[in-house]
């Protein structure tokens, strides 16, 4: 092959994400072992979104594919300062540079089985116009994740929620008291990489007799940030049914340690826990 290597590489490390808004920069490498003609070369960003599953009540198949991407750059000017007069590629190696801008509304990657998927692809196409004229192609995936806007100033205001439960005893199922517990965090909206100021308040008013066994004893409470994420899919053969799924999702867990015994003597009525959730 007079074309020994056609490659798409990019500027940013496999791992490290891209954001909405962010230029996608990389390069092509081609290495020419012998001049060769050729024509148009084209690199593109492809995002492509895919939900399926069957109804577990209805045996029904659910199957949705949809883009959600295509920006393209063409570099075949650019590859005109690499030929000669007639469009032969030089015998080397040649990098054609590449940049191209994402949308700001671009959605984040995203991969769940049973779900769905949404996959970013980078490919470069060239058009090599020898006698058995041919495509050479080549593509990497990358990560992108959604830009957030969180300038509103109720997502930096605190948001509460609060349980409470009525214990009754186990003989005569009379109330004996009440358990409950309120969930402040500092704010509503957090940007990746941002710590979460978590105040948890129980209060116990339930009368309980000591026993030697319980003196000492450690309870736990479990911190969990989650995410929910909501999949739609369309029937595959009635295209006005459409079926949803949830999944959510512990992004990070912390178990925190504390002594009833202990809390109760400082506290009498009401234990204030704070932590921070990264």
């Amino acid at each position: 092959m007079k074309i020994e290597h056609f490659d798409v590489l990019l500027s940013k490390q496999s791992e490290k994400p891209y954001t909405g808004g962010e230029a996608v920069q990389g390069h092509v490498k081609i290495s020419v072992l012998e001049k060769v003609k050729v024509g148009r070369l084209i690199v593109k960003l492809v995002g492509q979104a895919q939900t399926g599953w069957k109804n577990k009540n209805s045996e029904v198949l659910y199957e949705s594919n949809e883009q959600v991407l295509n920006e393209y750059i063409d570099l075949t000017r650019v590859l005109t300062d690499f030929c000669d007069e007639n469009f032969n590629l030089e015998e080397g190696l040649h990098q054609i540079c590449f940049h191209i801008p994402l949308p700001l509304d671009v959605i984040s990657s995203i991969e769940k089985e049973n779900y769905g998927w949404v996959r970013y692809t980078c490919s470069a196409t060239l058009d090599v116009l020898d006698e058995d004229a041919k495509e050479i192609f080549a593509e990497h995936n990358f990560t992108v994740f959604s830009l957030l806007n969180l300038d509103a100033p109720y997502m930096r205001q605190p948001v509460t929620s609060q349980e409470e439960n009525e214990v009754r005893g186990c003989c005569c199922n009379r109330k004996v008291g009440v358990e409950s517990a309120q969930l402040t965090i500092s704010d509503m909206g957090l940007l990746p990489g941002e710590t979460a100021k978590i105040t948890l308040v129980i209060e116990d008013s339930v009368k309980r007799k000591r026993r030697k066994s319980r003196k000492g004893r450690s309870d736990c409470v479990l911190l969990s940030l989650c995410q929910q994420l909501d999949f739609l899919s369309q029937n595959r053969y009635e295209l006005h049914l459409f079926d949803r799924k949830s999944l959510t999702i512990a992004v990070e867990s912390m178990v925190i340690l504390f002594r009833k015994e202990y809390i109760y003597q400082i506290f009498p009525k009401t234990s204030t826990i704070q932590n921070n959730v990264n």
